[in-house]
């Protein structure tokens, strides 16, 4: 009998028996949830908890219709589970947000910068990427197409149909673009910041 961990079931430094349990929760959990998903429009609030437990489940080894090689295996599960974060966050911030006005969650992000800029190593997060939005001016007013582009980066852009101008966004969008821009912006600090920190030897 081979004792070599199976990385298609069992996440490296997470025991064999304690993958099983945390599955066995992640698949109660599923089931708690698991009518109100049917419904023809599931609360986000279900839909959160669906979303934590496939991320649950991704981190306990359970990726049931993955099929891949031991080599590639660990790397697709926490990056399974890197997508059911992010799902969560989706949902989350849309469900902050449905209960707050525009100006209510404008608000909540800039005094969030304000707080971001007081220590040094999180002012990476504050305002961390430019995002223009240019009209295309073609003369169809019902459906002028959007040029999305980072700001100084014109190489990349991507255009969309547009509709009526101005276009409306909710709370929930506007705190999901600032906390994924955060996101960004830690990330860039560690990039940045990191390598200044720590030459490279």
């Amino acid at each position: 009998m081979s004792t070599t961990s199976d990385l298609r079931t069992e996440p490296p430094g997470l025991p064999a028996d304690v993958a099983a349990r945390v599955r066995a929760l992640a698949d109660q959990l599923h089931d708690a949830v698991r009518d109100e998903m049917l419904r023809k429009d599931p609360a986000p609030e279900v839909l959160a908890l669906w979303q934590a437990a496939k991320m649950i489940n991704a981190a306990a080894g359970g990726l049931d219709d993955h099929v891949e090689p031991a080599t590639s295996a660990h790397t697709s599960r926490w990056v399974e589970v890197a997508f059911n974060a992010s799902d969560i966050a989706d949902t989350a911030l849309r469900i902050a947000g449905s209960r707050m006005s525009l100006s209510d969650a404008a608000a909540h992000v800039e005094r969030a910068d304000v707080d971001a800029l007081d220590v040094p190593f999180n002012a990476a997060t504050a305002y961390a990427a430019t995002v223009e939005l240019t009209p295309a001016h073609d003369g169809e007013e019902y459906a002028r197409p959007v040029t999305v582009a980072v700001a100084g980066d014109p190489e990349r852009t991507l255009t969309v149909p547009g509709g009526a101008s101005p276009r409306p966004y909710t709370s929930g969008q506007l705190l999901r673009v600032a906390h994924h821009l955060d996101r960004l912006g830690a990330a860039l600090g560690d990039v940045v910041i990191a390598s200044i920190d720590k030459p490279a030897t």
